[in-house]
């Protein structure tokens, strides 16, 4: 991903980068722009839509910026074009999750949340992608300041505790099927060891994937064993073991080798047991022919808990929960506490008929296909530009229901923030959130419960 300032940049920067792919046959890197609306070009006066440089519609993008002809069987046949650098303007820096996602260079300002959500876009996991794949080289930024906005996010986060109980139960779910030995996964821990870091001459690193595929072939033997009911279990109790202790491992030293070598085993035998289309990217061929680099500084960025400082933020993330996935964020409060809220803040004794306006007003945005789009693109603050000026138009259109709601709500600017920020925050959980069907249902039910009948 390479961040640009604006469209005109991002516009600019695609182009030349477009001229390094012309000009290097067989790299075929190329190359995506997304930015929102229309970009009048200053040095044309031509004017151009993401989707028209692109080919194809700004939904799709996603799913064409991800696709890899090395996870096709049918690539060969269905010729797609394959794409691996994507420009952007004030998009996709938040909500954008793609896996694959492993280097960003960014030539813009960025601070506070906005530089944590933007650097976040490489947090993605992948089964074939390490925290040492990932890059980001910054021409904009001070590595001081980019610290700085991470630290309140560091220093005083807010986690519903991990059981350690938890991780072991995840070991045991993976060893009682009985298809892992200790002394196999002693021995391939040895091997990779004896390896050490860096890269291997290519003789050499054939000879070391031969002896640790000796290690892993008795596992796989047993596997193709098993049912394929017993397959897909425990295929899911080592993913499940993976992902937590990877989790765990960024924030604390377990400590306990066993969980170590079942996890560095469990990680590579994951990408070699059959049944499913092994994930794999291929970078092809490249020569590095002419490169500049100029050290400005090096940097530790790192933070500890003695730069915290007393007047850090709250952060928010989320951690394990047993029954397998992580915590759930809070569910969102019903509309009639919310209403609650509002009467003891404003005393205009609002009941039913209003708590159904605001229901109408997080239900438009929600089914509104703009609101819709940018609510999955962006976060929550870019969401609320278009949706504050949509509740508008959604609560005049709904007028007729309670003229004495309507009055209050365009008379008094502060109760009409209020009501914005309450239907916008629970239009935003709903669009973003995977099951969104459901959760549209769950509201519908929400506001029938609390109207005695079915939701308008």
């Amino acid at each position: 991903m390479v961040v640009c300032t604006g469209r005109q940049h991002a516009f600019d920067m695609y182009n030349e980068i477009r001229k390094w792919d012309d000009d290097l046959p067989g790299c075929g890197f190329g190359v995506l722009i997304a930015f929102s609306g229309t970009l009048k070009d200053e040095h044309t006066t031509l004017e151009f839509t993401e989707a028209q440089l692109n080919g194809f519609s700004e939904r799709r993008l996603p799913e064409m910026f991800g696709y890899v002809k090395a996870d096709d069987p049918q690539a060969r046949k269905r010729n797609q074009d394959e794409y691996r650098i994507l420009v952007v303007a004030d998009k996709y820096q938040t909500g954008f999750d793609q896996p694959l996602l492993c280097g960003m260079y960014v030539d813009k300002p960025l601070t506070g949340v906005a530089a944590v959500q933007t650097l976040s876009r490489l947090n993605r996991i992948h089964p074939l992608k390490t925290q040492d794949d990932v890059r980001i080289l910054d021409f904009a930024n001070d590595a001081h300041k980019i610290q700085a906005s991470f630290l309140p996010w560091f220093s005083r986060t807010i986690a519903e505790p991990t059981d350690p109980n938890l991780l072991y139960d995840r070991q045991h779910k993976v060893m009682e099927f009985g298809l892992l030995r200790e002394s196999e996964m002693e021995s391939f821990i040895r091997v990779l060891a004896d390896a050490g870091p860096g890269l291997l001459p290519a003789a050499a690193e054939k000879a070391l994937h031969a002896r640790l595929h000796h290690y892993l072939e008795p596992a796989l033997e047993r596997f193709a064993g098993l049912g394929t009911v017993d397959q897909e279990n425990f295929r899911e109790a080592l993913e499940n073991f993976t992902r937590m202790y990877a989790m765990v491992a960024q924030i604390i030293d377990w400590g306990d080798p066993d969980l170590e070598r079942l996890y560095q085993y469990g990680r590579v035998l994951l990408i070699r047991l059959p049944g499913r289309p092994q994930v794999s990217v291929d970078i092809g061929d490249a020569d590095l022919s002419h490169y500049r680099v100029e050290k400005t500084g090096q940097y530790n960025v790192s933070l500890t808990m003695t730069d915290t400082g007393s007047g850090s933020g709250d952060g928010m993330v989320r951690g394990y929960a047993s029954d397998g996935g992580i915590h759930r964020e809070p569910e969102i409060r019903p509309l009639s506490e919310i209403i609650g809220e509002l009467n003891d803040r404003f005393g205009f004794g609002l009941g039913s008929s209003d708590e159904i306006l605001v229901y109408q007003a997080v239900s438009g945005l929600v089914q509104d296909p703009k609101a819709h789009q940018v609510g999955l693109m962006n976060d929550e603050a870019r969401f609320g530009q278009v949706a504050d000026d949509k509740l508008d138009d959604i609560v005049a259109d709904n007028a007729e229901r309670n003229t004495e709601f309507i009055k209050h709500y365009f008379d008094n600017p502060e109760f009409q923030q209020a009501v914005k920020e309450a239907a916008r925050k629970r239009a935003y959980k709903i669009i973003t959130d995977p099951a969104r069907d459901e959760a549209l249902a769950r509201l519908r039910a929400e506001m029938a419960r609390e109207t005695g009948g079915t939701t308008p």
